[in-house]
């Protein structure tokens, strides 16, 4: 469905969730959502610019600290989020972080 501002519901839900777990209200976030059959699971990539430099290390550290989530991202041995492992789990798989080459140290 979408909403006045072109973007479908699934899309700004991501924002709202985003700005709810961040407590950040005015957090802008943009995504697109692509649906696409499948039985197992469901994905989003998320593209942030910081005001700051940003380590991928650091980000991945806080992630895994994070409740409900499961850092996976040692794409060196084929480990990333794939909806064959997160189906049967309840904790979201983060991986694939890495420094945004439009954004460079400001962003992932």
């Amino acid at each position: 469905v979408f909403q006045d501002n072109l973007y479908t519901k699934e899309e700004m839900k991501v924002t709202w969730e985003c700005q709810k777990i961040m407590d950040l209200p005015d957090l802008p976030v943009s995504c697109t959502a692509v649906r696409i059959p499948t039985l197992r699971a469901h994905a989003e990539t998320i593209v942030i610019e910081t005001e700051k430099k940003i380590d991928p290390n650091e980000a991945r550290e806080v992630l895994a600290a994070a409740a409900g989530v499961v850092v996976k991202d040692k794409p060196e041995e084929k480990l990333y989020p794939m909806p064959m492992t997160a189906s049967t789990q309840y904790p979201i798989e983060v991986g694939r972080i890495r420094q945004s080459v439009v954004f460079g140290e400001n962003g992932l």
